[in-house]
This record gives C-alpha cells, structure tokens and sequence, in this order.
C-alpha cells in the first residue's frame, strides 16, 4: 500500500508540472484516448488498446477521470491555439 501511494504521488508530481501536463497531452492524443482504436486492421487496434492502457494506467495514478483528462487537452490546445495567435 504504502510503495502505490508513493508511486501516485511520483505521477502526481511529474504529470502535474507544466511540461508534466504538456508531456500528458501529448501521451493522451498518441495513445488514442479519445478516438476510436479500430481501423480495420486487428493487429493495429490490438497496438492502440495498448497504447490506451497505458494511458489509462497514468490517468489512474494521478487520479483524473477520462472525461478530465478530455478538458485537459481541450483546454491545453486551446492556450497553446490561443498563443499561435497572438492572442494570449
């Protein structure tokens, strides 16, 4: 018990920095969090339902829920959108 809430608060920790959300962000798009992971092909659906648990089991560590992790990369790309802009 004692080394999962040790290992949480290390996720916590790098995923709850600055970079740490950017490096998030970018984890949760690679993985496929919030598209389909069927194209066709069982070999790759089978390569992005891994990718996805892995990004699942980093949402599981730093307590946030997908639909969360969905407003994080909204709201993500939308500052990072707003600064390509000018507008920040």
């Amino acid at each position: 018990m004692f080394e999962k809430l040790k290992l949480d608060r290390a996720y916590k920790r790098v995923f709850g920095s600055e970079d740490g959300k950017l490096v998030l962000a970018d984890l949760l798009k690679y993985s496929k969090m919030f598209d389909t992971t069927y194209n066709g092909s069982d070999t790759q659906m089978a390569m992005h339902e891994g990718r996805r648990q892995t990004a699942l089991r980093i949402l599981g560590h730093i307590k946030l829920s997908p639909e969360d992790a969905f407003d994080h990369v909204r709201r993500l790309h939308e500052r990072t959108s707003e600064r390509a802009d000018g507008r920040e």
